[in-house]
């Protein structure tokens, strides 16, 4: 049957009754892979150990002070001082400063900065006062102040004895580049 319409042709098809459908079915499983080979043996010569005596060595007593400088960084006076004869006396070193928080402006204006400053570390290590000598901006000086409160020492120690010192430290701010 045929219509016509002005400008346009339709055709009209009779329907089919029935659709085809394509029969699915799973595909094959690989072969599970093949087990390597077992490594092969190996031989090993085993030494009886032996029992010899340490070497005997005469060494002289030599009582000369010796003087070692630690490896604080950032600190005036971070050596230590011992003699033969055991006593020991040292200044007090960091064993842990933790991250201070970075100024929100100082990061806006990608500034970078430092402040020094006078820590009291007490008989335990921990740090009794925090005075600011310097800095290179105000914005830096309260959290090196905070996370210096936090910081841990080594004491200083006198006679082997541990005592109250004060140290100077900077504290440098720097952005990651």
């Amino acid at each position: 049957m045929t219509t016509r319409f002005q400008g346009a042709e339709f055709v009209r098809l009779k329907r089919e009754s029935f659709v085809q459908e394509k029969a699915r079915s799973l595909p094959q499983p690989p072969e599970p892979p093949k087990a390597p080979p077992p490594p092969p043996t190996m031989e090993v010569d085993v030494a009886e150990a032996t029992t010899a005596p340490p070497p005997q060595m005469a060494l002289p007593r030599i009582n000369v002070p010796l003087r070692a400088a630690g490896g604080a960084g950032g600190f005036l006076g971070s050596g230590s001082t011992a003699t033969a004869t055991g006593t020991r006396d040292s200044e007090a070193v960091p064993t842990m400063i933790p991250q201070a928080d970075y100024p929100r402006k100082a990061i806006m204006r990608n500034l970078e900065g430092s402040v020094k400053a006078r820590i009291t570390v007490g008989v335990d290590g921990s740090v009794i006062d925090v005075e600011i000598l310097d800095s290179s901006d105000r914005m830096f000086e309260l959290p090196a102040r905070k996370a210096l409160y936090k910081a841990r020492f080594r004491p200083k120690t006198v006679n082997g004895e541990p005592v109250e010192a004060t140290v100077v430290y900077d504290y440098e701010f720097t952005l990651a580049k």
